[in-house]
């Protein structure tokens, strides 16, 4: 069998399209008038959802809730590595006393919010 090739005229082509487009937004249309029909029907349900997103985003943003993520990158020799760790572990163990106010030179208003310091090696492929 050969390979039948079945040409189109371009306005039958072009009538496709549109009407393809047509119902498309037809069904798009009667999808969105059921949807209004139904929060219409349900406006109850939809105001306590309404409501309750309301109260979670207001209880989520609270100022006592808020956190903050600082960082920062220290490169210092291979040398100084293990002091630099020390230090590190040393302040993670004082994280939410007074002593960590004392090592920092921090307020303890600020010191006592900060609640661990980690470390992460960083390899240079530059170098």
């Amino acid at each position: 069998m050969e390979n039948e090739h079945k040409e189109i005229n371009l306005l039958d082509f072009i009538y496709l399209i549109f009407r393809g487009l047509a119902r498309g937004l037809k069904r798009l249309g009667k999808s969105l008038l059921l949807l209004l029909r139904f929060s219409i029907q349900n406006s109850w349900v939809i105001l306590a959802f309404i409501i309750l997103a309301f109260f979670a985003g207001w209880f989520f943003t609270t100022p006592a809730r808020t956190t903050f993520k600082g960082g920062s990158t220290i490169l210092f020799v291979e040398e100084a590595r293990p002091a630099v760790l020390d230090h590190i572990a040393r302040l993670n163990s004082h994280c939410r006393t007074k002593d960590l106010a004392v090592d920092l030179q921090l307020p303890e208003s600020i010191a006592s919010k900060i609640r661990k310091f980690e470390t992460f090696n960083y390899i240079d492929l530059k170098s």
